[in-house]
């Protein structure tokens, strides 16, 4: 390997910037530097190509205006000139507000137009979707048409004339599909029988293309007539729709809140009731103990709330009632609040992060308002984010931002509470099912975290040093650094700034502007970097072998790789604090990894002197429960490998495997 990697210095000099996404932060000297402009700036958005649009002034020669950049030179918008800039919107404008007129921009040409706005956009999409609902019975049955307005797309979310930024369409894609939620109130049968408030709800886009999310529910929950988790497919508000095996039944309480979306999907939380028929059902806790809208009661049954994230298609499918569902929905619930219910941490941590992330304690009181924050300066930001097709929580506050990846995941779980079992009539464990006994669920289970320390002034919200870009990446501005949340749950280095800059506005990784918001400073990623270059200095770059045989890595910069990861052809090696690269298992912050004889990061299966361990794609050390492509295992603390021995009640052969 180091034969080869002398002979290619060149090429390992370029990967060596660390821009991958794993497992640890890059050191600052591979983050390029970007200089500071003179400006002073209210708010910018930053588009693809490096253009953006922002608020402001650049010399005291000019007029506090909006003005346009194409990458060259600014053209300021003088029509709208007193407005106030606020956020992306659709594929393509920013858009402005004076009082209660709307303006966009767009950002292809720098033009501005009153023609169409948020305002106008969303009382068509109502138009629209009003249109289409009244070719279904589902939504009309009494014969009667359903009304539809612009106030049945903004429900659950403040009206003031302030908020005029979008806010109504659902958070997240930027500049990608605008789609709303809905929630109509209707004369139809439907409504009582599965909702129990008289409203239908779902999401259209703004041509009225829609998908009804108050039938399909594919929630899994356990079952005590059954003695397992099932699933239960339909919303229903009739005790008569129970299930006949599982004795179970699904209420959805109240308007699904959507969290975020993507290109194919729709995230959203909602509150259910499950309600358990069975005689010998058991209470065994749940997400909440009360809910904001009334929860049902039926003889017979012992009900519980609970929330769930759903991840629900845009694309349409099936029909009820000639009203259009969702071509496929996936439940995961948000449970295990303070880990009272589940032996799962994980679990709890993703209500955690939901809750921080929003500010509501209590789940089922969410509404579409708690998932976006308004900066100090008026704009609207989304508080989640899809990444990689997890869902990302960000917390922000005026000393600290955090970032935290919430992964969809089938687990096996243990109640900390008895469930009931079948017929056994008695109110514990004993002699029904082992203590120990775990059940498959569907679960959203926080993965990684990390978070980043702002120095900003007490007049700058923690909401304006940090953004959301076109891929659902979230990215921070802080003490002189521009950082990436990357897949591994790291905030990872890609700028060095001045570290007087507090807000962000980004694009993607090519298209930043970033400012000081009650400063006179600016910078972007094209102008920050047009600077007069510096004489080269001949530096040595690449793998360097000492005279005792080690080996130290240079970056790009001719500076030595020390206390970090280096990723060379692909390959991650780590150089202690000494520069000397690293080989066997090496602790970094709490995380063991293990590196072969060649200094590479190992993953998978590792046999070190006759012991197993198993290393993740991160490389990080597996401990716990591991579910290897359908077979089960268990690490110790120590990353060892089990066998030939029973844990949790699991018999685990001498391979490791669990027994069936």
């Amino acid at each position: 390997m180091f034969k080869r990697a002398n002979k290619i210095t060149a090429l390992l000099v370029a990967a060596a910037s660390v821009m991958a996404t794993v497992p640890a932060m890059a050191a600052d000297s591979t983050a390029s530097r970007l200089t500071s402009k003179d400006g002073h700036i209210t708010n910018a958005v930053a588009f693809k190509d490096g253009k953006y649009v922002y608020q402001g002034y650049k010399s005291d020669d000019d007029t506090d205006s909006i003005y346009y950049n194409a990458g060259d030179k600014d053209k300021e918008i003088s029509d709208i000139s007193d407005s106030t800039l606020d956020a992306a919107y659709q594929d393509k404008y920013a858009f402005a507000n004076d009082g209660s007129d709307q303006y966009l921009v767009d950002l292809t040409s720098g033009t501005e137009s009153d023609d169409t706005t948020p305002k106008d956009d969303i009382d068509t999409a109502a138009t629209k979707l009003q249109t289409k609902l009244n070719k279904a019975d589902r939504y009309k049955k009494s014969g009667s048409d359903v009304q539809v307005t612009s106030d049945d797309l903004e429900r659950g979310q403040s009206t003031t004339d302030a908020d005029t930024s979008g806010l109504y369409s659902i958070p997240g894609s930027k500049f990608g599909d605008t789609w709303y939620s809905y929630s109509v109130g209707t004369d139809s049968s439907d409504a009582a029988n599965y909702m129990n408030d008289g409203h239908l709800y779902g999401f259209t886009d703004g041509n009225g293309k829609y998908v009804d999310a108050s039938y399909t529910a594919n929630i899994y929950a356990y079952s005590t007539a059954e003695g397992k988790t099932v699933k239960i497919e339909n919303y229903s508000n009739k005790a008569d729709d129970q299930d006949s095996d599982s004795k179970l039944l699904a209420t959805l309480l109240q308007q699904p809140v959507a969290l975020s979306q993507d290109k194919d999907n729709i995230y959203a939380l909602v509150t259910v009731a499950i309600t358990d028929f069975s005689s010998n059902a058991t209470v065994i806790g749940s997400t909440t103990t009360s809910a904001s809208a009334t929860t049902p009661t039926f003889t017979g049954g012992k009900t519980t709330v609970r929330t769930y994230v759903q991840k629900i298609s845009k694309a349409q499918g099936d029909q009820k009632d000639d009203a259009y569902l969702p071509k496929t929905v996936e439940s995961y619930e948000v449970g295990n609040k303070g880990g009272a219910e589940l032996d799962c941490g994980d679990a709890a941590d993703a209500y955690g992060a939901i809750s921080a992330a929003t500010g509501v304690a209590d789940l089922t009181d969410l509404t579409q308002e708690n998932v976006v924050v308004r900066t100090s300066n008026g704009e609207v930001k989304p508080v989640f984010t899809i990444n990689n097709g997890d869902l990302i929580a960000i917390v922000a506050s005026n000393t600290n931002v955090k970032a935290e990846t919430l992964k969809f995941k089938k687990d096996k779980v243990k109640f900390l509470t008895f469930p009931g079992y079948k017929g056994y009539t008695s109110t514990t464990a004993s002699g029904a099912v082992d203590s120990k006994t775990k059940f498959d669920a569907y679960i959203l289970e926080k993965d990684s975290d990390d978070n980043v320390d702002l120095n900003n002034d007490s007049d700058t919200s923690g909401a304006m040093s940090y953004d959301i870009d076109v891929d659902g990446n979230v990215w921070v501005v802080a003490d002189g650094k521009i950082y990436q949340y990357k897949d591994g749950g790291d905030m990872t280095k890609m700028y060095a700034v001045d570290s007087a800059l507090d807000s962000i506005s980004v694009y993607d990784e090519n298209s930043i502007f970033t400012w000081e918001a009650n400063g006179d400073i600016y910078t972007t990623v094209n102008e920050g970097k047009d600077v007069t270059p510096t004489t080269p200095v001949t530096a040595k770059t690449g793998w360097d072998q000492l005279a005792d045989g080690t080996w130290n890595f240079y970056d790009a910069t001719g500076t030595k790789v020390v206390n970090n990861w280096a990723n060379v052809g692909g390959v991650w090696y780590y150089l202690k604090a000494d520069g000397v690269m690293a080989t066997g298992w090496q602790q970094v912050g709490s995380t063991w990894y293990y590196l072969a004889s060649s200094g590479a990061m190992a993953t998978g299966w590792v046999n070190d002197n006759g012991t197993w361990y198993f290393l993740q794609a991160s490389g990080a050390m597996k401990t716990g429960w591991l579910n290897d492509n359908g077979t089960w295992y268990y690490l110790y603390a120590s990353g060892n490998m089990a066998a030939n021995t029973v844990i949790d009640g699991y018999t685990l052969n001498g391979s490791g495997a669990w027994v069936k």
